[in-house]
């Protein structure tokens, strides 16, 4: 299970869903929706991305990650204590070893910081 986040606005969506989008990309291992959803309260922010694309069905499930949650992962100083609490607070994460989560936190704050400089982020969860 890995959500993968785009950094992509909304206007390239067709060509991303095609495959046609050369957009960077950050494939979020053992994290889905409610993995962030535990992050957002760690970091006493909302997790609350809003549906562009795909909210009847017929389409592949397309998220605009919320500013706000992206800085606030962009101001992590320090990958280790986001990164036990959030072990504590979201079961698939807790099976990872925490260097491991606090990798994946540090590839989340390199990716936040490109995406808001650029269009944002979007995201594909996993089904």
């Amino acid at each position: 299970m890995f959500t993968t986040w785009y950094i992509a606005g909304d206007d390239d969506l067709d060509a991303l869903l095609a495959e046609e989008l050369s957009a960077s990309v950050l494939h979020l291992d053992g994290v889905g929706e409610l993995e962030l959803l535990a992050l957002g309260d760690v970091l006493g922010v909302e997790y609350a991305p809003a549906p562009v694309r795909g909210e009847d069905g017929a389409a592949p499930l397309v998220l605009r990650v919320e500013r706000r949650f992206l800085e606030a992962i962009a101001a992590i100083a320090s990958a280790r204590p986001v990164a036990s609490a959030w072990q504590a607070h979201a079961e698939h994460v807790a099976a990872l070893p925490l260097p491991e989560v606090e990798a994946l936190l540090g590839a989340m704050r390199a990716f936040a910081r490109d995406g808001l400089a650029g269009p944002g982020i979007v995201s594909l969860p996993p089904l």
